[in-house]
């Protein structure tokens, strides 16, 4: 329920290809030290980043890509 009782309605990505979907079989670089970084803290357990929040990979190209994204980002 939203403000005053109203219902929200969920908002869905509909004008095309979902930009997590379509990069979704990238592998994260050894190059992407902050990743690595993280993920070795605290000897080895990793860092709050690293635990709590997933580094997922996203495409940044207007308009995404289809099928498959070749050179997406990296989000926290």
């Amino acid at each position: 329920m939203g403000k005053g009782g109203a219902a929200v309605e969920e908002v869905v990505e509909s004008s095309g290809p979902n930009m997590w979907a379509v990069a979704v079989d990238n592998e994260i670089p050894s190059q992407h030290w902050e990743y690595h970084m993280r993920k070795h803290a605290n000897e080895g357990a990793g860092d709050a980043a690293y635990n709590n929040l997933v580094y997922q990979p996203c495409c940044a190209c207007i308009p995404v890509c289809e099928p498959k994204c070749k050179t997406p980002l990296f989000v926290w």
